[in-house]
Formats: structure tokens, sequence, C-alpha cells
């Protein structure tokens, strides 16, 4: 080795690094630390709640079905429901994520009742205070439920119904069109039939065919149905009919009948309204007092649900599980599972907790109920 060698090992020190290294021990468990942040809505304080581990520097082996992820995933889900609890019963504030978390909203708002329970989807609903509250409009709906004794679907809702087709509004019905006052409508084809409006003629002379002939086509009328287009001519108005699939069309006319009193179901006054509610689900709608309850046009919703209730009852998964949304203590509420046949509190599972704007306060153990209704 030169001299110039020589210099540069003592310059770098390699000889006394591999004293070192020599010196060494073997690799022992280093403690960690994980922690969750969220801020106290009412003081404003930032806390944190952490839990401590230890790693080995080596990987956790893995099982065929993944146990060490699994592991870990059920790790992160108790460290999130024990923040968000702590953050749920510091001082009522509403706690919510810290500065370093940005809640995300849900595709419309709207989430699954079994993934809220079963996979806690609502945790990104978090609510921050005003000022998350501009981008995080909470919850708008939840759904994938049906009624515990029609066991037709519901969804229920936190912000408006959804109004049915050709519907303005939940409270505003379409209007029959073409009607024109002082007068009424009739046809003869293919049955004979009156209405206030022309196209209630047409539909009310399909329905009497189908009724005078029930059997299906090409015996009888039982598949009769019409075009929707109610077409002028002159005075009058024509549609086409059909007997049935793949039959040949037909052409009916809608002759106008001047009104000889007024006041009658065929002549009213005012402009009458088609009340069908065409829905392949039924709507609860959370009222502005958090009451539950349905519309009285809706024709799916429950007998029990058309009177305003404090409660919300859902069951999924085919039946075998029921939920109920309830309102909490002051403007809070309560989403949780219960007992399908008994309505009881289910041991073992999570309180939903949400502010007035459907963001998420929380979660809490269903042992401690009592401790979050009015």
């Amino acid at each position: 080795m030169s001299k110039l060698q020589q210099d540069l090992r003592k310059i770098v020190g390699v000889d006394e690094i591999k004293k070192r290294l020599d010196t060494l021990e073997d690799k022992s468990v280093i403690a960690s630390t994980r922690g969750i942040g969220y801020q106290d809505g009412a003081s404003g304080q930032t806390n944190s709640v952490a839990s401590t581990g230890g790693s080995s520097g080596k990987q956790a082996p893995t099982t065929a079905k993944g146990s060490a992820s699994a592991a870990a995933k059920a790790a992160a889900t108790e460290a999130a429901k024990d923040a968000l609890e702590g953050a749920s019963n510091s001082g009522g504030g509403g706690g919510g994520s810290g500065e370093d978390i940005t809640p995300t909203t849900p595709e419309n708002g709207t989430l699954d009742i079994a993934d809220i329970l079963d996979n806690f989807a609502d945790k990104d609903l978090q609510g921050g205070g005003d000022g998350a509250s501009s981008f995080n409009p909470g919850l708008a709906a939840i759904d994938g439920f049906t009624d515990c004794e029609t066991g037709d679907s519901g969804m229920l809702r936190f912000d408006s119904y959804i109004p049915p087709v050709n519907w303005t509004s939940i409270e505003e019905p379409p209007s029959q069109d073409l009607w024109e006052l002082g007068y009424y409508w009739t046809t003869t084809n293919p049955a004979s039939a009156s209405d206030a409006s022309p196209t209630g003629a047409a539909d009310a002379a399909i329905s009497a065919v189908q009724a005078a002939f029930p059997l299906p086509y090409p015996t009888g009328y039982g598949d009769a149905y019409r075009d929707a287009a109610v077409t002028p001519s002159g005075s009058n108005y024509t549609f086409v009919w059909y007997q049935g699939p793949s039959s040949a069309p037909n052409t009916a006319t809608i002759t106008r009948q001047t009104c000889s009193s007024s006041g009658t179901s065929l002549c009213p006054t005012t402009r009458p309204y088609n009340y069908a509610w065409e829905a392949d689900y039924y709507q609860l709608l959370e009222q502005t007092d958090g009451s539950y309850s349905g519309s009285q046009y809706d024709p799916m919703v429950p007998d029990s649900a058309r009177q305003p209730s404090s409660s919300a009852y859902m069951c999924f998964d085919g039946g075998t599980r029921a939920a109920v949304m309830a309102k909490g203590a002051g403007d809070t509420s309560l989403l949780y599972e219960i007992d399908p046949t008994t309505q009881a509190p289910l041991a073992g599972t999570q309180i939903h907790i949400y502010d007035g704007k459907k963001q998420l306060k929380g979660y809490a153990d269903i042992s401690k109920l009592s401790q979050y209704t009015p």
C-alpha cells in the first residue's frame, strides 16, 4: 500500500469504522409510537391519541390468508375508532380531523348501511367545525336496506326527497297536460272513455280495454299500450295504440266536448293533477325537528312511516340484520345496529354519531348509548 493510500484511509477513517461495526450489539426491539391528532371543537386545543408498539426490524410472516395485513388493518381500524370516540367525547364540541387529514365525501353523499356498520365507510365524513363544512357536506342519504315489514327497498335521506320522473318537486305532482277550462275529452277507440284532459282519456281507454279483454296478445288486449305522444288534430287530438307486442299500430281520435256544468271530475275549475308515482324504492326524509317520515304521495312508504317518528328502522342482509337511525342528545343523530327480532341494541357494536350537518362526530361503544340519547 502506498503512502498516499495510507493517508486516505486515515482521513476517511475506514479502519475506525470497522472497529465500531465489530463492537455493535445484535438488533433489539425499538419501541415506536403512532398517533392520530384531532382538535377539540370546544377549546380549539390540538390533542392526540397515541399507541405504542415494537419493531424487530424483521418482516412479519404472512400466511396464505394474509394474517399480517389483516392484523394491521384491524389495528388501524381500532386506532381510528378510539381517536374518533375520544373526539366525540371531548367537551361535546364535535371532534374533527387534524390539519394533516383532509376528509373526503363519498360520491353523491350516499352510503350503504352495511358498508357503514361493517367497514366504517362514514369515517371520511368527519367534521372539523366551520372550516371543514365548506368542503365536507356530510352524509346525504343511506341506502341498501328494506322495510322490516314489507321488504320494500328504501332510502333514508337527510337533504331532500328525490322527486319521481316528471315531478317538479315532492309536493308538486305533474299537471295533466293539454287541459282546457270548460272542456272535457272522449274517445271510443280502443274503448269508450272520458277524462278532463286528452292524455287522461287516452290512458283511460287503454285501461278499459285491458280490463274488458285481459287475455294476453294476440288473443286479448291484456298487453295493449299506447305511444306517449298525443298529437293535435284540429280542435281534437289523436294517439297511436297497439294490441300487443309486434301488433300493427292503430290510430284513435280524442274529441273535445263542451262542459255543461263545472266543478265535476270531468270539468274541474282548476288544472287537475296526475299523482302517478313510479319508483323502485320508498324514501324517508329527516324533518327539521329530527323526526323521520315519508311523502304523502309515495305509495311505497310503509304505513308505519307515514306519520313522523323519532326513529327510522332498516333491515338489511336479507332481513337477518337491522339498524336504527334515531335522534340523539342535542343536535345529533345516532346510527347503530339492533337485534332484528327484539330491536334491542346489539352488543359489541358501535354507535355512529353525527352532528346536525350529518358530519361524523365519532364512534362510541353501544354500551354507552344512554350517554348520547335525549
